[in-house]
């Protein structure tokens, strides 16, 4: 919404999908930055890209009638997670959140629903 509208009225459906995935980035970035890390433009531009990956799947269908798929889609995702992504996990390791605490143990979910739901499932068998 506060990136997809303003992009929309910009660049159209293009507009919508970048403007889209770069606030998303941005406020990805901007939760690291209120926990006092310093911004890295990384963070941003990684999601930017994921959008204009958005966009070329778009045109790859447009262009051969079919979705990517297969071993070609398993190339594209792999890519955008090995490659493209790798940038991304570094700005956010480089600043302390690989081994952060992103949920307080008595804030989550996990704690309080899925696992007492998979002992409660694991003690019926």
């Amino acid at each position: 919404m506060f990136g997809g509208i303003p992009g929309r009225k910009i660049a159209g459906d293009v507009g919508l999908v970048l403007g889209t995935f770069l606030a998303s980035g941005l406020f990805h970035e901007c939760t690291i930055l209120a926990m006092g890390r310093e911004w890295d433009s990384r963070v941003p531009l990684f999601f930017l890209v994921q959008g204009g990956s958005v966009i070329g799947e778009r045109i790859w269908k447009k262009a051969t009638g079919r979705r990517v798929d297969g071993l070609l889609g398993r190339l594209w995702v792999y890519f955008d997670i090995i490659i493209i992504g790798q940038p991304l996990v570094d700005a956010w390791h480089r600043r302390g959140l690989g081994g952060g605490m992103i949920i307080p143990p008595r804030l989550s979910p996990a704690r309080f629903v899925l696992i007492p739901a998979a002992r409660k499932l694991m003690m019926t068998q």
